[in-house]
C-alpha cells in the first residue's frame, strides 16, 4: 500500500490510559484522509491529580471514538503563501458515552517582506453530550489536546495559581487551541439566562472563530 502509514500507540502516562491505531493515505497532491480509533481512560479520581485543571476530565468513562478526517496543504512556488484545510468527523463508540461532532480547520501564512501574517479559520458543531475533556473550549485548547504536549499535559511548569480550576478572574495561562480567544484564559464565562438560571460558556459543543496575527520578530534581530 504506497502512501500509507499505519500507526500504533498505547501509553499510560500522567494518569490516562490511552490506545490508538490509525491509519492515513497520502496522495501526490498533497492530500490525505486518515481513520482512527482512540480510547481513553481515567479509572480513579486521583488519576486526575496531576492535570492542570482536574475536573475538566470524565473520571472513570470510557471514552473510545472512531474519526475519519481529511488534509489538504498547499503553497506557492515561492514559499511566501502556504496553508492547509483540515476536516473532521468524530463518533463515541463506547457505552459509557454518546456524541458527535464535525470541525473544520483553515490555516493560511503569508510573508510581507520580513512581516509573516498568520490567519485561522476554525469551527465545530457537536451535540450536547460531549465530554468535558474532548468539549470545544472558548480560550484554548481543551484537555484531549493539552495531553499531547510535553509542557503542560501535567502540572510542575507553572505556577499553581494560574492553573487548578477555572474561575471568575482571568488567568496567565494560554494554550492554543479551540476558539482560542485571547483574554478569556481561566474565566467561567458566565451568563444569566431567562429563568434565573445561570449558565458556563468557556466550553460547550458548537463555535466558530477566526484568529489572525501579524508577526514583526524579523524586524528585530538580537
Amino acid at each position: 500500500m504506497p502512501r500509507t502509514q499505519l500507526s500504533i500507540q498505547s501509553r499510560f502516562l500522567d494518569g490516562l490510559r490511552l490506545n490508538k491505531i490509525q491509519l492515513e493515505k497520502s496522495f501526490i497532491n498533497n492530500m490525505s484522509v486518515s481513520f482512527a480509533l482512540k480510547n481513553m481512560k481515567r479509572y480513579e479520581q486521583f488519576d486526575a491529580d496531576y492535570l492542570l485543571f482536574p475536573n475538566e476530565w470524565e473520571i472513570g468513562k470510557d471514552n473510545t471514538s472512531v474519526q475519519v478526517g481529511f488534509n489538504y496543504h498547499f503553497k506557492n512556488k515561492k514559499d511566501s503563501y502556504h496553508g492547509s484545510l483540515s476536516l473532521l468527523a468524530r463518533t463515541s463508540a463506547s457505552k459509557d458515552m454518546n456524541y458527535q461532532y464535525a470541525e473544520f480547520t483553515y490555516l493560511e501564512n503569508v510573508k510581507l517582506g520580513k512581516l509573516n501574517w498568520a490567519t485561522r479559520f476554525f469551527g465545530r458543531i457537536g451535540t450536547k453530550n460531549v465530554p468535558s475533556e474532548s468539549a470545544l473550549f472558548l480560550a484554548g485548547a481543551n484537555p484531549e489536546d493539552m495531553m499531547e504536549n510535553k509542557y503542560v499535559r501535567s502540572s510542575g511548569f507553572f505556577a499553581n495559581d494560574w492553573i487548578g480550576a477555572y474561575g471568575s478572574e482571568i488567568s496567565h495561562f494560554h494554550f492554543g487551541g479551540g476558539l482560542n480567544a485571547r483574554g478569556y484564559a481561566g474565566y467561567l464565562v458566565f451568563e444569566d439566562n431567562e429563568d434565573g438560571s445561570t449558565s458556563f460558556a468557556y466550553k460547550g459543543n458548537s463555535g466558530f472563530a477566526i484568529n489572525t496575527s501579524l508577526s514583526f520578530n524579523k524586524l528585530i534581530t538580537l
